[in-house]
């Protein structure tokens, strides 16, 4: 059985969509990319070239897949597919973007029984009243639902009148009016919180909660057009306060913005750790699966894993609408033609590898580099190890690319974590971040406990928990002791843990520092020929490709 999900690329009447990717499952197999990735445009939607590239690696045409399934983003399209030869009786729509969502997350869990929340800016139209633009109409924005066996209900929806917006939203509207112009740099805004006043805003209250329903409200008035606007107003009407002017991108950012991202982070935290306690005081289920774009909150997550109540927590890698290709696979493999419940989803790499003898040839093409082939990862980890305790930045691309927006390890760039001066050399030489967002630490799962207040795995840099030795890892210690971690075990990903482990050897430190492999606004490097030109073209010290450790001339 081979099945394909994605999620298009515009609307029925045209509206452009971010976040495409493109799923194949083949019969136990899957693959997974975005079109981002395929065609070096970040955020890029739709599937069309992300396709093409999957068929031809898989070595399969679209005649060989039995069922393709697509999902869509506010208005459900019928019509006007970018594919035009794929045959319609092959063709499905899940019946809601929040259901392909919450299956993406459900299904890649390991849990027979769940509560699964989707939250995020918008979904689909619930109620169409007819009106021109989407925003009018009444849009999936919190939904919940349960997870048994084989099988996804529906539970509740908070419900969100057209002149009001969802939690997502509002992340968004106080991300833009910080001066990041869009909800695709809200990670931006989680990053700058921890510098914010905690006490500036203790009165403000963004959303209310109705302890008897359960039912969540925000605040803010709907203005899809002019979010800065509905900022101000909110703070102006509501509490009488006058709040700087809306910061632009090329402004420095003061205090007062940091503050305005504190107020933001802590509302989102406390209104979605007191809509889990009712979840969970409603169903008895202690298990909680999330997605949707909200789910990429690691802070937030953290919290709801220590203050709930709840057992575990499982967030879907592409909790963005990155992921809904692989939650319309399971739509297609469950819903579609009712299979029993079998583990399907079992790394978070699942993207395509390149072989050596693929990677030699792309390397022998190229000019202003020399290399060395090494005979085994054993050496070449050692190799690594000692350049990384010296200092050096170090990019790797090795195995299946991840599946979501963080890189872990198979397509990321290096360094020791040791010093803190690290930090401003990878983002003076390579990354040319905000000085206030911090990077990663991939620590070995055996030691995440000594380093970190966490005491289960984090394989998908998921969960921020607070870090127990900032003296000894200051460079991904953030400046309010906390850290967004990734667990790495042997079983996943032996050749990372190999590295890590014989930097520990060296150190004594278990850790490394790890941030995705891009550059200049670029989506994360897909081919040896993406991670040559980027190599290339930056500062970074060394380039490892499967066996190959590549210098610059």
């Amino acid at each position: 059985m081979k099945i394909i999900g994605a999620n298009l690329g515009y609307t029925e009447k045209g509206m452009l969509l971010n976040d495409g990717g493109i799923c194949l499952l083949n019969d136990d197999k899957i693959v997974i990319t975005s079109e981002e990735r395929i065609i070096r445009k970040k955020y890029s939607g739709g599937f069309t070239e992300s396709l093409k590239f999957l068929l031809e690696r898989e070595k399969l045409n679209i005649e060989d897949i039995d069922l393709f399934v697509f999902s869509s983003c506010c208005e459900l399209p019928r019509k006007n597919l970018e594919i035009d030869n794929i045959p319609k009786e092959k063709i499905v729509y899940v019946p809601s973007h929040h259901l392909s969502h919450a299956y993406s997350s459900y299904f890649s869990s390991k849990f027979d029984e769940a509560l699964i929340m989707v939250i995020d800016n918008e979904g689909n139209i619930i109620n169409d009243l007819g009106k021109k633009d989407f925003f009018e109409n009444e849009l999936e924005h919190m939904t919940y639902y349960i997870g048994k066996g084989n099988k996804v209900t529906f539970l509740e929806r908070d419900d969100v009148k057209p002149n009001k917006i969802g939690i997502g939203d509002a992340y968004r509207y106080f991300t833009h009016y910080i001066g990041f112009p869009s909800y695709v740099y809200a990670g931006k805004t989680m990053g700058l919180a921890p510098y914010g006043v905690k006490d500036k805003y203790k009165d403000v209250k963004i959303f209310d909660f109705d302890k008897k329903t359960g039912h969540i409200i925000c605040k803010i008035e709907n203005n899809y057009q002019n979010c800065n606007i509905a900022i101000k107003n909110f703070f102006k009407s509501a509490y009488n306060i006058d709040i700087i002017e809306p910061r632009t991108p090329i402004d420095d950012i003061s205090q007062e913005y940091a503050d305005l991202a504190y107020l933001i982070q802590k509302e989102l935290e406390e209104i979605l750790i007191k809509k889990v306690k009712y979840l969970v005081n409603k169903t008895g289920i202690k298990k909680l699966c999330i997605a949707g774009g909200v789910g990429l909150n690691s802070v937030a997550n953290g919290r709801l894993l220590r203050e709930t109540g709840i057992d575990d927590i499982f967030i879907v890698p592409a909790a963005g609408d990155t992921g809904q290709c692989l939650g319309n696979v399971y739509y297609g493999y469950y819903d579609i033609l009712n299979n029993e419940r079998k583990e399907l989803f079992n790394s978070p790499y699942l993207g395509f590898e390149y072989s050596d003898k693929e990677i030699g040839s792309i390397i022998k093409k190229s000019s202003g580099i020399i290399y060395k082939k090494y005979d085994n990862y054993n050496d070449l980890n050692k190799k690594l190890a000692l350049d990384l305790s010296n200092g050096k930045i170090i990019a790797r691309f090795d195995g299946r690319s991840e599946f979501g927006p963080r890189a872990l390890g198979n397509r990321s760039i290096l360094m020791d974590p040791r010093k803190q001066e690290n930090k401003n050399i990878l983002n003076k030489r390579v990354k040319f971040r905000e000085s206030f967002r911090p990077f990663a630490p991939s620590v070995l799962y055996e030691y995440k406990n000594e380093y970190f207040d966490l005491d289960r795995e984090s394989p998908y840099m998921l969960l921020v928990a607070q870090v127990k030795k900032p003296n000894l890892i200051p460079a991904v210690t953030h400046v309010d002791q906390s850290a967004r971690v990734q667990t790495v075990k042997k079983i996943h990903n032996p050749n990372y843990y190999d590295l890590i482990n014989e930097f520990y050897k060296l150190t004594d430190i278990p850790v490394l520092l790890n941030t995705s492999f891009n550059i200049n606004g670029e989506p994360i490097v897909e081919t040896p020929e993406d991670a040559l030109n980027s190599f290339k073209s930056t500062n970074i010290d060394e380039l490892q490709m499967g066996l190959y450790l590549i210098e610059k001339r």
